[in-house]
């Protein structure tokens, strides 16, 4: 016997799924708009940004918005931000995204996330690094090793926004949980964290910019 709510279900998943796109692009669009009015970025190119979550907060009476700086399509390593948005104006925002930089990696430079993860490996001295399955971030975890990975840019000491291979994984055998991030061309490891053991916070994350 054919369901026949069926349709009518997933129309209702595509209205569900489009409203909260649209949504999150009207955010963005206030927020682009709020930050270019402050003109705080040495180069516009910077100001770029994805809305990667947004809630109603009753407390707030107000939608708290969270985005993520991109340069060239690619995430910036702990560059984010929040703004409070009520009736299309921004209330309250605090991101602390990379307003300059001396030089950037081409995203065509980039090897292989395989290639350099087996650097990365060497380096670590992680132990059967052929049986880790390299995934992208948002898929779906393994039962067997593996390794999530995308392509992130990371401000050196120089100022320099260098392309790097980000890698979280689980070192078997260990209670080991590894961020990694390593030059997307050397393989030279830029960062490297052990989650288990750390929990840093941005300095003035919790600062306050009411402009």
């Amino acid at each position: 016997m054919k369901n026949r709510n069926l349709p009518l279900k997933i129309a209702a998943l595509f209205l569900a799924f489009s409203f909260g796109n649209l949504q999150a692009q009207d955010f963005k669009s206030i927020i682009q708009s709020h930050m270019s009015a402050k003109n705080t970025f040495a180069k516009p190119e910077l100001s770029n940004f994805e809305v990667t979550n947004h809630d109603f907060s009753k407390s707030m009476n107000s939608e708290v918005v969270m985005f993520q700086q991109h340069y060239k399509g690619i995430p910036v390593y702990n560059s984010v931000g929040t703004a409070l948005v009520r009736n299309s104006q921004v209330n309250y925002i605090n991101e602390n995204f990379t307003k300059d930089f001396t030089s950037a990696s081409l995203p065509s430079t980039a090897k292989s996330n395989q290639a350099i993860f087996a650097t990365v490996a060497q380096a670590m001295g992680l132990k059967n690094a052929a049986n880790y399955e390299l995934l992208n971030f948002g898929e779906a975890d393994k039962d067997h090793a593996f390794a999530k990975t995308r392509l992130t840019y990371f401000v050196d000491s120089n100022n320099n926004l260098r392309l790097c291979h980000q890698y979280e994984f689980e070192e078997k055998g260990t209670s080991n949980y590894w961020e990694v991030l390593a030059d997307a061309v050397t393989g030279e490891i830029l960062s490297k964290q052990n989650l288990t053991l750390s929990c840093t916070f941005e300095h003035g994350a919790f600062g306050r910019d009411h402009s």
